[in-house]
């Protein structure tokens, strides 16, 4: 029951959010939105597996499984490669997860380049619906899944309210101050 009034709110919210971009075809704008939500997918799913002791021991038991690019660098990649408002709010939303390394470093740099377009969404952002999200994000992802990821720690995959709320601000002034990162380094 409850999930199936989560999945309302985020059909509503998503029509809503639709019917009010004047500036896209729906198609595009469907396009998008697609694109981001599988990057944000691909994002916590990468989280997810570094996080349980099944997913790490995946990639040492058969290196190919884990061939190639880093899915969360590509995702983060889409996502930050955009210049659009649902871009903004995506990258917004992925302070929610606990990033690190080098995702953790791009992501800065992302939110720096979008910067002011960026610092309204940082400034309305709610750590608790943030943590929240990635909770019920993770908890959908997982559910079928079990069995494979393993025993999964929520905390070693979504960011406490508390840090969320350190890193909105410390973002926020730093586009405040005009601070980029260097043009070596992204």
């Amino acid at each position: 029951m409850i999930r199936v009034r989560n999945l309302i709110v985020v059909l509503c919210t998503i029509i809503s959010v639709a019917l009010t971009r004047t500036n896209a075809s729906p198609q595009q704008d469907s396009r998008e939105r697609r694109e981001l939500a599988m990057a944000d997918q691909a994002i916590l799913a990468t989280i997810a597996q570094s996080a349980s002791t099944n997913g790490r021991r995946i990639c040492i038991d058969s290196p190919v499984a884990c061939l190639g690019p880093d899915k969360a660098e590509l995702g983060l990649a889409l996502i930050g490669a955009r210049s659009t408002k649902d871009a903004n709010l995506a990258l917004v939303g992925l302070l929610g997860y606990q990033l690190d390394g080098a995702v953790a470093e791009d992501y800065v740099c992302y939110v720096l380049r979008a910067g002011d377009s960026t610092k309204p969404d940082l400034l309305r952002a709610s750590p608790e619906v943030l943590a929240a999200r990635c909770k019920k994000e993770l908890q959908w992802m997982i559910a079928d899944r079990t069995a494979s990821l393993g025993q999964l720690d929520e905390d070693s995959v979504c960011a406490a309210p508390i840090k969320i709320s350190k890193k909105l601000k410390e973002l926020t002034n730093a586009i405040s101050i005009g601070e980029k990162c260097s043009a070596g380094d992204f």
